[in-house]
């Protein structure tokens, strides 16, 4: 086989590599961003010189929280913080604290069993919302009486998504919907799915007060998030970390997240090492469902990297034989135009020569005879 032909079987081995790698590309960026939280942070972070990021802990039923301890657990937090930052103003964080229980409402139209996510703190400025209609509740000066429903539970309670205002009944209690929210779409797969296989289809949203009240004792928190400037890269989960006893790593009971380190190529490669941790179901720790998408995605993209990293390392290879190749190439053409003009400057100095130098021509002796 001729070199030609080589070269050409290599293109287009180069040319099937890189459609693969830039489609699974593709795929890996839409996946993250249906599933981070980071885009809140960049919001938050606004003109600030350090870059923020989205800290989250979760907990096993057992290790959950209480509110005086979620106190505790901030607390810890911003006096490294302030430690360690420089020009510290008020609002320069934002955390929330929640947990999920079943609940059953009723509406105008029928009642309805549902998940209800009760929070507490900045939840709707870290976990941004499509509000279809009304405004979400704010903050620990949420009214008690104050519920967010998604779409599914607004078309079942009433029917309809411009419930703002209106009431439900739980438990004898009534709240008043303060704003309908859009539910993961069929095009949010990844959500979608851990939304609906989690059972928290429809699901509601409530102040954790509420909650005590509802269910007749002082509810707990799974999950707790801060936003907050990092220091370095990992700072303000080193500190959610170390606030809550887990330096060493996630624990049966305890886990520690950064949304602005989890997808990066570091995290993947070191998750990929140890795939099969990551399969295992063993802990007890309860997971929100998008922190379930989360680890789905993340789980997707150490099977790509496993799946395409001696495809990557091939493609790396050939191209650097095709720069080489370039770079021979490149060298040809400037061999090859340096005896242009070299060879045009010679011809030149010839030319001046016979110029300046007229020729002499001699005439033999016997030119001209005959013989």
């Amino acid at each position: 086989m001729n070199k030609k032909k080589i070269n050409i079987i290599i293109a287009a081995a180069d040319a099937v590599l890189a459609l693969a790698l830039g489609t699974a590309l593709v795929y890996a960026s839409a996946k993250i961003d249906e599933v981070s939280l980071q885009g809140a942070a960049d919001s938050w972070a606004a003109d600030s010189a350090l870059p923020y990021s989205v800290s989250s802990l979760y907990t096993s039923k057992n290790a959950a929280y209480s509110i005086g301890e979620v106190y505790q657990l901030r607390a810890q937090i911003l006096d490294k913080a302030e430690e360690q930052l420089t020009d510290t103003e008020d609002g320069y964080y934002a955390d929330c604290w929640y947990g999920v229980g079943n609940m059953s409402l009723t509406g105008s139209k029928s009642s309805a069993d549902v998940k209800a996510c009760y929070v507490g703190g900045d939840y709707f400025d870290i976990h941004n919302a499509e509000v279809i209609s009304g405004s979400v509740f704010k903050g620990d000066n949420a009214n008690i009486d104050t519920i967010v429903l998604d779409e599914n539970a607004s078309w079942k309670l009433f029917g309809a998504l411009d419930t703002e205002g209106m009431t439900v009944t739980a438990n004898n209690m009534t709240f008043y919907v303060s704003a309908v929210i859009r539910a993961p779409s069929d095009k949010e797969k990844v959500l979608k799915k851990a939304y609906e296989d989690d059972g928290q289809e429809p699901m509601v949203y409530i102040p954790y007060e509420a909650a005590d009240v509802i269910y007749g004792e002082e509810q707990r928190f799974t999950a707790y998030d801060i936003m907050l400037p990092n220091n370095y890269d990992g700072f303000a989960s080193d500190e959610l970390r170390s606030a809550a006893g887990c330096s060493e790593g996630d624990t049966a009971e305890l886990a520690v997240t950064d949304s602005s380190l989890r997808f990066g190529i570091k995290e993947i490669r070191e998750k990929a090492d140890n795939i099969g941790s990551m399969m295992d179901s063993g802990n007890n720790i309860v997971f929100p469902f998008w922190e379930d998408a989360a680890r789905t995605v993340m789980l997707e993209l150490c099977i790509l990297y496993k799946a395409f990293l001696i495809p990557f390392i091939l493609l790396m290879i050939s191209v650097c034989y095709w720069l080489f190749r370039l770079v021979g190439l490149i060298a040809y053409i400037i061999r090859r135009i340096y005896r242009f003009f070299d060879d045009k400057a010679e011809k030149k100095k010839l030319e001046n020569y016979y110029k300046t130098h007229p020729m002499i021509i001699i005439k033999p002796e016997n030119e001209g005879e005959s013989k």
